[in-house]
C-alpha cells in the first residue's frame, strides 16, 4: 500500500508537473500570440503612415501643378494685354496729331479765305482807283473814290 501511495503520489505529482506544464506553454502561447498581434500592428502603423504620406505628396504636387499652369496661362494673358496696352497708346498719340492736324486744317481754310477775300477786295480797290482815274466827271470820280476807301476799310477790318 504504501507503494501505491507513493506510486499514486508521483503519478498526482506528473499530472501537477504536465499541468503546470500545460499551463505555461498555454501562457506562452498567449504571450506570443499577443507580441505577434502587435509586432503585426507595430509593422502595419509604418506602412499606413506611408501610404498616406504618398497621396498627400501626390495631392499636394497635383495642386502646385495646376497652379503653375494657372500662373502661365496669366503671363501669356497678361503679355498679350501689354502688347494691347502699347497699341492703344501707339493709337492714341496717332489720334491726338490727326487731331491737331484738323484743327490746323480748320485753321487753314479760314486763312485761305480771308487770303481769297483779301486778295479780292485789293484788286478791287486798285481797279475802282484806276477808274476813279479815268473817270472825267467829278461827281462819278467823288464816288468811286468813296467805294476805294469803303474797300480799304473793309480789307483793314478784314486783317485784323
Amino acid at each position: 500500500m504504501q507503494h501505491e501511495l507513493e506510486r499514486e503520489m508521483e503519478e498526482e505529482k506528473r499530472r501537477e508537473e504536465m499541468r503546470r506544464q500545460e499551463q505555461e506553454d498555454k501562457a506562452r502561447r498567449e504571450r506570443e500570440r499577443s507580441e505577434g498581434r502587435f509586432a503585426c500592428l507595430a509593422g502595419r502603423i509604418p506602412m499606413v503612415l506611408a501610404a498616406l504620406a504618398l497621396i498627400v505628396s501626390v495631392v499636394v504636387g497635383f495642386g502646385v501643378t495646376q497652379n503653375i499652369s494657372g500662373m502661365r496661362e496669366e503671363v501669356v494673358r497678361l503679355s498679350a494685354l501689354s502688347s494691347e496696352l502699347a497699341s492703344v497708346a501707339a493709337l492714341r498719340e496717332e489720334v491726338a496729331v490727326l487731331s491737331a492736324r484738323l484743327e490746323s486744317v480748320g485753321d487753314l481754310e479760314t486763312a485761305a479765305r480771308k487770303a481769297a477775300i483779301s486778295a479780292a477786295l485789293e484788286d478791287l480797290t486798285h481797279r475802282t482807283e484806276a477808274l476813279a482815274a479815268t473817270v472825267g466827271e467829278a461827281g462819278q470820280e467823288k464816288t468811286l473814290k468813296e467805294q476805294a476807301q469803303a474797300l480799304r476799310d473793309m480789307l483793314a477790318g478784314l486783317k485784323k
